[in-house]
């Protein structure tokens, strides 16, 4: 028997099982299960996702044919049917219009078709959706993997009915609070959707130069001043390095380091090169220039490969095969807020895995990971005082040279300048794959070192506010569903009837 839902009722209420005021509670099929395919037009096909906050089903992802819709005539809905979500997510709860129809539905959703004159539809559609029912439907749920719900759950249901005239009033007034609660839930959204567009203007200003244009223009005269210095640097004065100096020392470097990798690989094999031929076969980085990024004209422009390694951490593709405890195996999944990576939740893999997949590569402070399959564009600083392996649908970046910031580059590659550029580089139609070399190939804008400080400084600065910002409206958006369930829960005690 299924837990009693009311208590107390008022003077002239009733109390019945869901059972006893329906004319059939049932449920859908799957078309695919008799032989029968999902079309792209036709009957609709309604699913648990579907069903929005308001209890419709205005978007549909699958229909069906006429045949198939005769066929499951079992679960053809109906004006006025309530659905009620028992597989997976639990507790959803719909209304069907006629604008809906025709239409058809699966095993997840039971469908409710009340006994004529019964109940007041919305009345009913509120309560199904109140915490009293809602923490029956928990209270009820089996099953381990995925959880369902049953029919005879759903019909044991207690109701408790109010006399028609306060069924409706009832409806009337929760309607008129839950209208200036989503007034405020609007205006709260609104204010999210804000902040995240703020959040890519502060980007946007970052790689464009705007973020810092007051300080370089204070500072010009060290700029120039030092351009005339070898090397850059002026004993006492504030030694603002142009950025084309910057990077001209840079792709020395790289080219040292790969002189000095060539030697270390002849010592290796016992035979040094007799002359300096072997120094031929150096390829200095690639600029295209392809992206229509306007940049101040005091910075450089290079390719990302000129400044750090992308390191694919899989490069075989092959799935490790996953335990159920051991060592976290991170991918876009475990990405939470806008920095956090969550190493409790996902994936794992055994510790020799593990060991075999860290050979490819090594996490140094500053490295960071770029989300190149599925989700797109996503970054996250990788720890280095914990074990964990990457899957191959992140990119490691890994900072090559000192006087590169890792924290600039990383807001860089959070664009949506960036991200134009992965998207215009993604291969394929169903999941979203962008290669390893057109990672390497992202075109970044580069200014002097002190100027990229500057900016992740000031970056940093701005987004902590900003999440400090979108967590208070996050916390008002929860704090006024509860206030929704609050009413809900007071409506049908019998506190808020309109007279």
């Amino acid at each position: 028997m299924s837990e009693v839902a009311t208590k107390h009722l008022p003077e002239g209420w009733a109390e019945a099982q869901l059972s006893e005021l329906t004319e059939r509670i049932t449920k859908g099929s799957t078309p695919t299960s008799y032989g029968y395919e999902y079309k792209t037009e036709g009957v609709k096909f309604v699913k648990a996702e579907n069903i929005d906050a308001t209890g419709h089903a205005t978007t549909t992802s699958n229909f069906i044919d006429n045949e198939t819709h005769e066929f499951l005539s079992r679960s053809k809905l109906k004006e006025n049917d309530l659905l009620f979500s028992i597989a997976g997510t639990i507790g959803r709860v719909g209304v069907v219009r006629d604008i809906d129809l025709p239409a058809n539905t699966n095993q997840a959703l039971a469908i409710i078709r009340l006994i004529e004159n019964s109940l007041d539809i919305k009345y009913l559609f509120y309560f199904l959706n109140s915490p009293q029912i809602q923490a029956v439907a928990i209270k009820n749920i089996v099953g381990v993997g995925r959880a369902n719900l049953s029919l005879k759950n759903i019909g044991e249901f207690r109701i408790p009915v109010a006399p028609p005239e306060q069924q409706e009033r009832i409806v009337a007034k929760i309607e008129e609070l839950f209208s200036h609660i989503d007034v405020g839930i609007e205006a709260l959204k609104k204010a999210k959707q804000l902040l995240k567009q703020y959040r890519q203007s502060v980007l946007k200003a970052a790689v464009t130069g705007e973020l810092t244009k007051e300080w370089r223009e204070a500072n010009k005269d060290d700029a120039q001043g030092s351009a005339n210095v070898a090397g850059g640097r002026t004993p006492g004065a504030t030694k603002l390095e142009p950025a084309f100096q910057l990077l001209e020392r840079i792709l020395k470097e790289r080219r040292q380091k790969w002189e000095q990798q060539q030697l270390e690989q002849f010592k290796a094999k016992g035979k040094m090169p007799k002359d300096d031929k072997w120094k031929g076969k150096y390829k200095e980085p690639v600029f295209e220039g392809h992206a229509d990024l306007e940049v101040c004209k005091d910075w450089a422009y290079v390719s990302l490969d000129m400044i750090p390694d992308a390191i694919d951490p899989n490069p075989s593709h092959r799935m490790p095969k996953y335990v159920d405890k051991g060592i976290p195996f991170i991918s876009t999944d475990n990405f939470e807020g806008q920095n956090e990576i969550d190493f409790s939740k996902g994936k794992k893999v055994a510790k020799e895995t593990y060991k075999n997949l860290i050979e490819k590569y090594y996490i140094e402070k500053g490295d960071f990971a770029f989300s190149r399959i599925g989700t797109i564009g996503k970054t996250r600083l990788l720890p280095t005082d914990r074990e964990y392996c990457l899957s191959h649908s992140l990119s490691v970046i890994k900072i090559k040279f000192s006087e590169v910031c890792s924290n600039y580059l990383r807001h860089v590659m959070s664009s949506k300048d960036i991200l134009k550029q992965a998207l215009h580089g993604v291969q394929s139609v169903g999941v979203p794959d962008l290669g390893m070399a057109k990672i390497r190939n992202f075109e970044i804008p580069f200014p002097s070192l002190k100027e990229q400080e500057l900016i992740s400084e000031i970056i940093g600065v701005k987004t902590e506010s900003i999440t400090r910002l979108e967590n208070e409206l996050e916390h008002q958006l929860i704090k006024a569903e509860k206030n929704k369930q609050s009413i809900l829960a007071s409506a049908f005690s019998g506190k808020i009837t309109n007279g």
